[in-house]
């Protein structure tokens, strides 16, 4: 796993135990991967990086949400 390894040991510090776990990088990789976790009976984590997919936000305009 990538920057997922944080939430990993985060659920093995809190004792969860997962049965599978999954790093996609492409959008064709995310049904074997969801069909892989349905598989292993158990919790499963499918880590999916999408910084790269969607645009940076807009810019908030100066004073938006002071009232």
């Amino acid at each position: 796993m990538k920057a997922g390894q944080a939430v990993l040991e985060a659920l093995r510090a809190e004792g969860v135990e997962y049965t599978s776990a999954s790093y996609v990088e492409r959008p064709e990789e995310i049904a074997d991967a969801v069909k892989d976790a349905l598989a292993s009976n158990g919790p499963s984590v499918i880590e999916v990086p999408v910084a790269e997919h969607f645009p940076a936000p807009a810019p908030t305009p100066r004073g938006a949400g002071r009232h």
